[in-house]
């Protein structure tokens, strides 16, 4: 076996503090709610003059930790050493120890460079367990006799310090505190004693994964440019509109509320103290309010407004070279699927405000005027008002620039609605290069047919893949050819959006259901989708029954048939000393679902056994975040599965498209987005890599199209 080294450094640095001379305090940079390395992310964080590596603790598999402080008279030969010589080495989001390395020791001290190959990721390993991405979190779960130590010594040390009377240091050195910087030493390595304990505990990547996993790291590392310049105008855009919103907020409130930031005094104001969040808000605008009550209500959704933050995130994060890094979190979500960081680029905006395109001088304006903004030339009725588009994006850019709401609004009617729409377009290729996209279609539905065996639904993507319109014509019983109306065609798309997992009213709801169908139409069209989609339905009862034979018969493994039989290429089986239920996809991936337990529940005046499991939640809308309890039924189990195995096709394409020297900048769900040279790309050819499938699922109907080339991302 290999030789392994666990390393972990502890750092100082004043990157992502801004120092007010007035009040002698460091605070956020302009956006960010919190301070220093989670504001601007380790990319930018060594960029930074301040940042020094502290120490450096290290040790070889079950060897003991030794500890490297900066400014020792010998380096860390064993260790140079053995990364020269091209042994492994293993961090708790290795990547913060391999920016530091490469970064910061390798020109300051001439350490070899530690290449990505020779990283490998404990945090990585243990979110693909299903495990938290914490290191404290992960140790408290497993039980661990190693538990972090307390961060006290971390933020004394490794943080500036606002100044005191009694105390008017800015940082405190190590020669400040000698006996509390061992403490910092001792600190640091229980974070190595951690690591290495949950190391032991937890499975190794598969060859594949692990292959996965180095496109992923490759990819955060490569970064993606963005449109700097753009940033910085949409930024001062933004701030024009924000100071106006301020004003309107002290005058609507009377004085009480001076900003709309000022979130308690507006909940003092308003007399309520629950959250004010988006959805919130939203909820609350829908009731009877006074006039000044819905405007302040109104100024402070606008100014909190998720589109607005990213602009800033962006500009705090991004590098001297022009490009955002470390954006895609691996294995965010439990089933594989990367979740988004920093600027969130998984949720960005695809719409703007409605559009005019000028007949006369063709460029692209707001539906506020009858006039051309650019060549003075009336409208006309002939002219239709069109969705927001790239084109347009191009023209709001322009207007942009100049930096001014006042100008965005002469143009396009609404300021921070147009900067929404552009946010997109501020992801850009590198100079000499060009981005090439393309996206799966409908993946996950192609996914649940081929799972299930719903031979209707594999023969449509095999076709025309017009799903929507077929499921409309099922569930209505009206010809196809009606069923692309745009009434129906609604109706059939939330059906396939809502229904494919267990989905009732609520989740046709969620989707938009109400504002066109009455709650009893909602349930017969259920009913009806239901009943054209027996495999589906079979399949959910079937995935259910092996996870729960699989909790009472520990070590069996128990495979899913479809209802006619044959495999559908899932696996589940209980594992009863390492407490985890596993359900092994057809890649041979495995999902993991910790301490798993059956329970008898009333359930429609029937009892019935109930599955959960324990898991980790970061989303306050399902329930305290944390690690804690999770139900879980046939339909959920389902979803997991279909969103994991579509996962596994798009990681294959993203390792066949990093082999052929398409290099991968960005990856939002079913979409991959690379960076080539200019006139080395090829929307085809992207697709056939994307087209490329695995073995396993060789003979599905699943493609992509509607690629494009440009210069940004839309």
């Amino acid at each position: 076996m290999q030789r392994l080294a666990y390393l972990d450094f502890e750092t100082y640095s004043e990157a992502g503090y801004v120092w007010n001379g007035d009040t002698q305090r460091g605070g956020p940079l302009p956006g960010a709610t919190k301070p220093g390395l989670p504001a601007i992310g380790v990319a930018k964080y060594v960029e930074h003059p301040s940042t020094l590596p502290l120490m450096l603790s290290y040790a070889f598999d079950d060897g003991p930790v030794v500890t490297w402080r900066v400014g020792d008279v010998h380096d860390p030969y064993d260790l140079l050493d053995h990364i020269e010589r091209g042994g492994l080495v293993s961090g708790w989001n290795v990547s913060f120890e391999w920016w530091v390395w490469n970064e910061i020791c390798v020109p300051r001290w001439g350490w070899p460079v530690l290449p990505i190959r020779q990283c490998r990721c404990t945090m990585g390993r243990a979110r693909a367990h299903a495990l938290p991405g914490a290191l404290g979190k992960c140790a408290e779960v497993l039980g661990l006799p190693i538990q972090k130590a307390d961060s006290k010594w971390m933020k004394r040390f490794c943080m500036p310090r606002n100044p005191t009377k009694a105390d008017p240091r800015r940082r405190i050195g190590p020669r400040d505190d000698p006996a509390g910087f061992e403490e910092l030493v001792r600190y640091n390595v229980t974070d190595v004693e951690a690591e290495r304990a949950i190391a032991q505990r937890v499975p190794e990547l598969s060859d594949d994964e692990l292959e996965y996993w180095f496109c992923d790291f490759e990819m955060n590392a490569r970064g993606v440019q963005i449109d700097v310049a753009g940033v910085d105008a949409c930024i001062n855009v933004v701030e024009g509109v924000l100071a106006k919103a301020d004003a309107e907020m002290a005058t609507v409130t009377g004085g009480a509320v001076e900003r709309t930031s000022q979130l308690e005094r507006l909940k003092e104001w308003l007399g309520v103290s629950g959250s004010l969040d988006e959805d919130a808000i939203t909820e609350w605008l829908k009731t009877p309010l006074t006039p000044p009550t819905r405007r302040a209500l109104e100024l402070r959704q606008m100014a909190g407004s998720a589109s607005v933050k990213k602009v800033f995130a962006m500009r705090n994060q991004v590098t001297s070279k022009g490009r955002l890094h470390n954006m895609w979190l691996y294995h965010g979500a439990r089933t594989g699927r990367p979740t988004g960081s920093g600027p969130q680029p998984t949720n960005l905006p695809n719409s703007g405000p409605g559009v005019y395109q000028c007949p006369a001088c063709s460029r692209w304006y707001g539906t506020h005027t009858a006039v051309c903004p650019w060549c003075s030339a009336l409208r006309g009725h002939a002219v239709k008002a069109q969705e927001w588009n790239p084109a347009a994006t191009v023209d709001a850019l322009q207007v942009i620039s100049a930096g001014s709401s006042a100008v965005v609004e002469w143009f396009f009617g609404h300021a921070l609605n147009t900067v929404s729409g552009c946010l997109r377009a501020l992801f850009v290729a590198a100079p000499g290069h060009e981005l090439v996209s393309s996206d799966y279609n409908s993946i996950e539905a192609v996914v649940a047919a081929c799972l299930a065996g719903e031979q209707w639904r594999i023969d449509v993507f095999r076709t025309h893949g017009r799903i929507y319109e077929v499921s409309a014509a099922k569930i209505t019983g009206i010809p196809f050819d009606e069923a692309t109306v745009h009434p129906h065609r609604k109706r059939g798309k939330v059906a396939e959006l809502a229904s494919a997992y267990q989905g009732w009213v609520g989740s046709w709801l969620k989707f938009g259901a109400g504002e066109f169908m009455k709650e009893e139409e909602i349930k017969d069209a259920i009913l009806a989708w239901r009943a054209e989609s027996p495999a589906i339905i079979h399949l959910w009862g079937a995935i259910q029954n092996a996870a729960h034979w699989a909790v009472m018969q520990p070590n069996i493994p128990f495979p899913v048939t479809r209802r006619d039989g044959s495999s559908a290429g899932l696996t589940y089986r209980y594992d009863d000393v390492a407490d985890v239920l596993y359900c092994v996809l057809p890649s041979g991936r495995p999902l993991s679902y910790h301490r798993p337990r059956l329970a008898t529940r009333e359930r429609y005046g029937r009892a019935e056994q109930s599955l959960s499991f324990e898991g980790w939640n970061s989303n306050p809308k399902n329930g305290p975040t944390g690690w804690l309890g999770v139900d879980t039924w046939g339909g959920r189990l389902f979803q997991n599965v279909c969103q994991a195995v579509a996962g596994d096709v798009q990681r294959y394409s993203i390792v066949t498209a990093e082999r052929n020297n398409y290099a991968v900048v960005m990856n939002v769900y079913d979409e991959q987005v690379c960076e080539v040279p200019e006139g080395a790309g090829r929307v085809n050819t992207m697709e056939q890599f994307m087209g490329d499938l695995p073995e396993w699922c060789r003979d599905w109907p699943i493609r992509a199209s509607g690629g494009w080339v440009g210069e940004r991302y839309r």
